[in-house]
């Protein structure tokens, strides 16, 4: 991280493609002029940032694919632990097809609302699905915590969704209809 001080203000400031926030990664995609800035400040060829998040989400998704097909579909499933956004820790729900209906609403509420920008869509998976230890989803204020999730790294993000994508059975079918294949199935 490169530190610029301005005035009284310190701001962090990625130099490597993996500190990109996922706040960051929103706003760069599709602005080239605002990559080309970025990345003559940052230092990360614009290529590479234009490649985050995923720029490790292939070879992380195959990673996955052939740990589940070795797993021979038993019941332990890979999962990303937790991750850390500032101090705070928070962990990715351990099965998504087993959460309250509330929570599979809200999501594809966001997914409906964010469809075909599926970078804007992760804060709000990453609310829902993604919580402190013993904290109840319904005392979590959805838009305050997408605003906090837009600040964990784009790496998480994108290696968050990828897990939901290959461990659910019902989670890929609705993100596959908003976001990529299959737009008349979201009718």
């Amino acid at each position: 991280m490169i530190q610029v001080t301005i005035g009284k203000r310190k701001y962090l400031h990625p130099s490597k493609a993996d500190e990109v926030t996922l706040a960051q990664a929103i706003s760069l995609l599709g602005h080239d002029n605002d990559i080309d800035a970025f990345s003559a400040f940052s230092g990360i060829p614009v290529k590479e940032l234009k490649s985050v998040p995923t720029i490790e989400l292939y070879s992380h998704m195959e990673a996955v694919s052939s740990i589940i097909h070795e797993l021979n579909n038993t019941d332990t499933r890979p999962y990303p632990e937790s991750f850390k956004i500032g101090r705070t820790t928070y962990y990715p729900s351990q099965d998504l097809d087993n959460e309250p209906a509330e929570k599979y609403i809200d999501c594809t509420h966001y997914m409906r609302m964010f469809k075909g920008n599926e970078m804007a869509f992760y804060p709000y998976m990453m609310a829902i699905y993604c919580t402190k230890k013993n904290e109840k989803y319904e005392d979590i204020n959805l838009e305050d915590r997408a605003e906090v999730m837009r600040k964990a790294l784009a790496v998480d993000a994108v290696s968050i969704a990828s897990f939901f994508l290959f461990t659910s059975k019902v989670f890929p079918k609705d993100y596959l209809a908003y976001f990529q294949e299959n737009p008349a199935q979201t009718k």
